[in-house]
């Protein structure tokens, strides 16, 4: 590095920290005024704003406390909610020929309900364009998928909190939470007979 680079980088630390710099004819010997007493000054100020805070959530612990249960709760609830809608909504996947039953379901002919499950997915995301197959099979995964995720979610939480005594608390009825097994069953049969007969298509 030049010496005239150098001495310019010890002109604007001086410029911020006051410094005593001799410079020779090959050395510099540099004495910054007021970096010491600048750590110290942080570390002081980060230790008074720690005690600060500690003394403020001690003051506060049971506001705290309360507030972090009452966000803990509604969020559950919250997820509980939605894994009801997934449940219930008649427009989701769940719900597709929710008049046979899941035992009826599995002993129809595979074929006939392939082709009625390929109609109803063409006809709710082809937007009148069903020469496009692809597009919509995705989608139908997509949207599945969600699904099957939502209701392990729903279990899983009921489950939780049936182990820690809590089930009055929640926004779901045993009897509410009954269905979703086997939803996630149907889901399973509908995901594995479109995907074996897309794998099928892609082979001839």
């Amino acid at each position: 590095m030049s010496k005239k680079i150098i001495i310019s980088l010890l002109l604007i630390t001086n410029s911020i920290y006051p410094a005593n710099v001799n410079i020779t004819n090959n050395n510099y010997q540099i004495s910054i005024n007021g970096v010491p007493e600048l750590f110290d000054s942080a570390k002081k100020a980060l230790n008074h704003n720690y005690a600060s805070f500690y003394n403020l959530i001690k003051a506060n612990k049971l506001y705290l406390f309360g507030t972090s249960c009452s966000i803990i709760y509604l969020y559950i609830n919250y997820q509980i909610y939605l894994g009801k809608q997934v449940l219930y909504n008649p427009k989701n996947w769940t719900n597709w020929k929710s008049d046979t039953s899941f035992n009826d379901l599995i002993n129809l002919p595979t074929n006939t309900l392939c082709r009625e499950l390929h109609q109803s997915i063409l006809d709710k995301y082809s937007n009148n364009n069903q020469s496009d197959c692809m597009l919509p099979i995705v989608l139908f995964h997509n949207d599945l998928n969600q699904e099957l995720a939502w209701l392990r979610a729903l279990i899983n939480y009921v489950n939780k909190i049936n182990q820690i005594k809590l089930a009055k608390l929640i926004w779901l009825s045993q009897q509410e939470l009954a269905p979703a097994q086997e939803k996630i069953n149907r889901l399973s049969y509908l995901k594995k007979i479109i995907t074996e007969s897309v794998q099928i298509s892609l082979t001839r």
